[in-house]
């Protein structure tokens, strides 16, 4: 089986024709992708963060399959996953839930403002420069400059910006054939976002979960529904599938789905239990870091920013609160 390194991306062939592009830390995809020989046709499964990751992702398509890419699918709304839309080929049919369709419609509306967008990322690269110049772990330097790096680019590249969008959608389970091989496409119900897909590969025991999957690292909450997260995360951990392709972290299988649901489950039993004790915030996060989470690789502020979004979502939950 093949592994090639390119600047963004480390890839593993999983299966004839079948390819995951892992994100380099290093590089500026962000987001894991995937690359799928079907057999005179080429498919790739969301296209990255960035301009650069993503031409250089559908140039690793055309070198891999010997042929260009015909069909992107895009995992959901996050633009970490399709910002490289634009950089494949014209004639490639964009597709997605309908949920991640208008989520993406929604999340290019910031585009609009370039001259605001320019002085967001000044800033964010302003703020990260100072951090780094007070800091000596090694961890946070890196997450530090991870954090400039991406700025930086998307800084560069705002100019040339014209994100392209999804041309169709699909609402059910569909099926992508091709001659050598198909794929079935699985939208899932609300879960991370309101409107994720997974991609399975037909007669092979892999699974691309996008970002239903965080794999030793800690998952973006923000705006989820950590419930039917975890119901999804469950019964996927009761599945055969033995290769599991996350939207970000290393290829796992599903005991990293397990340590996964048991960090949400845990941040929200947290949260909880402050509430219905009357506590802040604060009180969650001065507790120590779940232990299961604790080798993960760091983040910025990840881990603060679950416990901040759970802490308002159960508390608009809770009897009596106001849910307005």
């Amino acid at each position: 089986m093949k592994t090639i390194e390119s600047t963004h991306f480390h890839i593993e062939e999983l299966a004839e024709g079948v390819f995951a592009a892992l994100a380099k830390k290093e590089g500026l995809a962000s987001s894991n992708s995937g690359i799928i020989d079907l057999g005179g046709r080429t498919l790739v499964f969301d296209t990255s963060e960035s301009l650069r990751s993503g031409a250089e992702l559908n140039h690793l398509a055309e070198e891999l399959t010997g042929q260009s890419v015909t069909q992107i699918i895009i995992s959901h709304k996050h633009a970490d996953h399709w910002m490289g839309n634009q950089e494949f080929p014209a004639n490639a049919r964009i597709q997605s839930t309908p949920a991640a369709n208008r989520g993406m419609h929604e999340e290019i509306a910031d585009l609009k403002d370039p001259d605001s967008l320019e002085i967001a990322y000044r800033d964010a690269i302003a703020s990260n420069e100072n951090l780094l110049a007070s800091t000596t772990d090694p961890d946070r330097i890196a997450v530090l400059q991870s954090a400039i790096r991406r700025n930086q680019c998307a800084l560069e590249e705002l100019p040339r910006l014209s994100p392209r969008l999804p041309d169709i959608t699909f609402g059910s389970k569909m099926k992508v054939a091709g001659e050598k091989r198909s794929v079935t496409l699985v939208p899932v119900p609300p879960a991370h976002t309101s409107g994720d897909c997974m991609m399975e590969i037909d007669g092979e025991p892999i699974l691309f979960l996008g970002d239903i999957g965080f794999f030793k690292t800690h998952p973006f909450m923000i705006g989820c529904d950590p419930l039917g997260w975890i119901n999804q995360l469950e019964r996927l951990e009761k599945s055969t599938w033995e290769t599991l392709v996350p939207g970000h972290g290393p290829l796992g299988g599903r005991m990293d789905l397990r340590r996964m649901r048991e960090y949400i489950q845990e941040l929200g039993q947290r949260v909880l239990m402050a509430l219905l004790q009357g506590r802040n915030v604060d009180s969650v996060l001065n507790q120590n870091l779940p232990e299961i989470c604790r080798a993960w690789e760091p983040t910025l502020s990840r881990y603060q920013k679950n416990i901040n979004y759970l802490f308002e979502y159960h508390r608009q939950k809770l009897p009596g609160e106001d849910s307005t």
